[in-house]
């Protein structure tokens, strides 16, 4: 199955400050991640297989980054809910990092 995508990954889809790569929504904006936050905004996993990932209300973002099939999810249902993707405030989401 999918597993947590390598730093490469993150810098790479959270360099777009988008909706499928952020460190949050602020007053309608989304946020930069900071280099030492990189792995603490929106999670991003690597896919291993090809046949194309789907769920319902989502849309989903590939990026082959270093040999790598990365991927996430932007659901649009959550447009006033809290993201599910964003990593929950007090996890680990890097070395020493909480």
């Amino acid at each position: 199955g999918s597993k947590n995508a390598p730093f490469a990954c993150y810098e790479e889809i959270h360099s777009q400050a988008d909706r499928f790569g952020n460190c949050g929504l602020k007053r309608g904006e989304y946020q930069f991640c900071t280099w030492r936050n990189l792995q603490c905004g929106r999670l991003i996993c690597t896919y291993p297989t090809r046949i194309p990932f789907y769920r319902e209300n989502g849309a989903v973002i590939y990026a082959f980054v270093q040999n790598n099939l990365c991927i996430t999810i932007d659901y649009k249902s959550t447009q006033s809910k809290r993201d599910p993707m964003i990593v929950f405030s007090g996890s680990r989401c890097d070395k020493g990092r909480v």
